[in-house]
């Protein structure tokens, strides 16, 4: 059994940052059992995008960046078993120059977590 994780930005996400000097993050993090909290995420820079999640050595599942949308599949044991939860997603941006960085940052919902279902 799997999960399908959707974010849809404002604008197409590229497949990769213009330069060495431009990051992105995306992410999901859900409400885990204990003080475990599981992330699915991705980062990216000029060599393109790669996915995580986290308690893995190895992204378990499907990634893929189509227009606006980034789209994560993983098994549902990825984010401790198939259950009800509380979830919230973010997005981050930072491009580095000589004298100025640029950041931006962005978390949905924007008070407090989504629930599933």
């Amino acid at each position: 059994d799997e999960v399908k994780l959707t974010l849809t930005l404002a604008a197409d996400v590229p497949d990769a940052m213009p330069d060495g000097n431009t990051f992105m993050a995306v992410g999901f993090r859900f409400d885990g059992k204990g003080d475990d909290e599981p992330y699915v995420y991705a980062d990216a820079d000029d060599g393109g995008w790669v996915p995580g999640t986290s308690g893995a050595d190895t992204y378990p599942g499907t990634f893929s960046v189509e227009g606006r949308k980034i789209t994560f599949v993983v098994p549902w044991a990825a984010l401790g078993g198939a259950q009800k939860f509380k979830w919230y997603a973010n997005d981050s941006w930072v491009q580095s120059g000589l004298v100025t960085t640029s950041y931006a940052f962005d978390e949905a919902p924007n008070f407090e977590r989504a629930h599933y279902p």
